[in-house]
């Protein structure tokens, strides 16, 4: 493409326009080359963006995943605790009354699991 106007201001708006074409002056080819570049740049970027947003939308994903895993290990171990700590209850309230009333020794069914092992 011909600009017949080269030394005239309407060119560089022009070329920005034309980005695939190489300008017939040498004084303003620069211009077209570095807003090739810009634009390369440009896409190059919105691209990396991209990438990383896809990255860290799965790092997201596995982070819920795992939270969720540790949420249920958590109930599941203080549920656990509280059978524990019952048990425990039951064996002090046991030998509370054992020591207090005198009785005679308790059968092993009377005995927490734990215990008659």
């Amino acid at each position: 493409t011909h600009f017949p106007y080269t030394n005239d201001t309407r060119k560089l708006s022009t070329l920005r326009r034309v980005v695939g074409q190489v300008s017939p002056c040498r004084r303003h080819s620069h211009t077209v080359r570095r807003y090739r570049s810009r634009a390369g740049m440009a896409e190059a970027g919105m691209k990396y963006i991209s990438e990383v947003k896809n990255r860290f939308d799965a790092e997201c994903g596995l982070l819920r995943e795992e939270i969720r895993l540790l949420q249920l290990e958590v109930r599941s171990l203080v549920e656990e605790n509280k059978k524990r700590d019952d048990e425990r209850k039951k064996f002090q309230k046991l030998v509370l009354n054992i020591l207090c009333s005198g009785a005679e020794k308790p059968s092993l069914s009377e005995l927490p699991e734990a215990i008659r092992n």
